[in-house]
């Protein structure tokens, strides 16, 4: 059964490691971009700021994060064998992962931004949908008040704009 790697593409230092370790990889690893990838969520049940937070991978139906996904990816590249036969013992696992915890917190904190502009993204979405149903009268089966929004989409995004029911 293949292993599924997520990872965030987005970050540049995370990106150039995992394409260092697809050119040396079989297939029994997917590598997943998690960057904007609902599908990603479901499969794995995980907030868009846990995947961006963690490297995840699903190994025989199990999900499993962070420093133990080294692990794996390492038993899995012969390449790499050298690296999970030296911290595949509980002293040195011990070590990988609060390496591993410090780095990925940097790493998300450098890329922040994209909760950021995803949560942006999704709240225009939803503000949309809901002016859409006030407007239609799909909820609360009027409109409400005499103010209305309407939603026009412009090149810089959603833009609000005003005026009078009469």
């Amino acid at each position: 059964m293949k292993n599924k790697v997520f990872f965030n593409n987005s970050c540049n230092i995370c990106r150039a490691e995992i394409n260092h370790y697809k050119k040396y990889s079989n297939k029994d690893i997917e590598w997943v971009d998690v960057t904007n990838n609902k599908e990603a969520q479901q499969i794995t049940s995980k907030s868009y700021e846990q995947l961006l937070r963690r490297m995840h991978i699903i190994q025989d139906n199990k999900l499993i994060e962070g420093a133990e996904v080294f692990l794996i990816i390492w038993k899995n590249i012969p390449k790499y064998n050298f690296l999970y036969k030296l911290f595949n013992n509980k002293p040195m696992f011990f070590l990988l992962k609060i390496f591993y915890e410090i780095a990925a917190y940097f790493l998300f904190l450098k890329n922040k931004h994209l909760l950021k502009e995803w949560r942006k993204k999704i709240y225009q979405l939803k503000f949309a949908h809901l002016v859409n149903d006030l407007l239609h009268g799909e909820k609360n089966g009027n409109l409400i008040g005499q103010m209305s929004n309407f939603v026009q989409r412009d090149v810089q995004g959603i833009k609000l704009i005003k005026f009078k029911l009469t």
